[in-house]
């Protein structure tokens, strides 16, 4: 006589309401952010030229292809093996990604930033300042340390921090380049500077709110 072996209900019925739940806070803070980003393009056009607009897609475009450059796998390795480490040395394994991300990042930082003048001709020929390439290089690195918060929120399915995190990055960035291209100058440059306040502002929160989360030992 064969025993049919019952599948446990409890398993599918608590992941079920996880992942339903997971899936509804990321996709309303995602489309929200985006939906968000659509609505403030008239107030921007008011104030910037579409040559300015062209100098920014250049400062975009620098600054998301440094951050996953500059993330190394890193952000990848906490979400396989966070779980993995014990609960007493999750602190110092990751502060030992971030400091190694910290000094990769910085280093190429510096010497991009030192020798610009050497390579920025060959990718951005008709760019008439190298202030947005900077301001680009800059904002990669401290992208990619927010990245790296933000993979830890994932990973322990910290959802109202990480959606936290994600609102924030954009409002801090929005408000600060509506008031400097308002207040200061209506210049792609003057935009650029409030993106890169914004990024700092949220660098500076996520020390602040996940610094025990990381040990560093110097």
């Amino acid at each position: 006589m064969s025993v049919k072996n019952k599948e446990k209900p409890g398993a599918d019925q608590s992941f079920l309401p996880r992942l339903m739940k997971g899936a509804w806070v990321y996709g309303v803070t995602s489309v929200l952010v985006k939906a968000s980003g659509l609505l403030i393009i008239p107030l921007f056009w008011k104030k910037l030229s579409p040559a300015d607009f062209g100098v920014i897609a250049v400062f975009q475009i620098l600054s998301q292809f440094l951050t996953l450059a500059f993330d190394l796998g890193l952000s990848g390795a906490v979400l396989r093996l966070y779980h993995e480490w014990r609960h007493d040395e999750r602190a110092q394994c990751l502060g030992a990604i971030a400091s190694f991300s910290f000094l990769v990042s910085g280093v190429v930082g510096l010497l991009l930033s030192l020798f610009l003048h050497s390579w920025l001709d060959l990718i951005f020929p008709n760019l008439n300042s190298s202030l947005p390439v900077v301001l680009g290089i800059w904002s990669g690195f401290l992208a990619n340390y927010i990245n790296i918060v933000g993979t830890l929120y994932r990973v322990r399915e910290s959802r109202l921090q990480f959606s936290r995190l994600n609102l924030g990055i954009f409002m801090t960035q929005t408000v600060f380049s509506l008031l400097s291209v308002y207040l200061i100058a209506g210049t792609a440059v003057s935009y650029l500077w409030g993106q890169m306040v914004g990024m700092v502002v949220m660098g500076l929160y996520c020390a602040w709110e996940s610094g025990v989360d990381f040990k560093f030992n110097l």
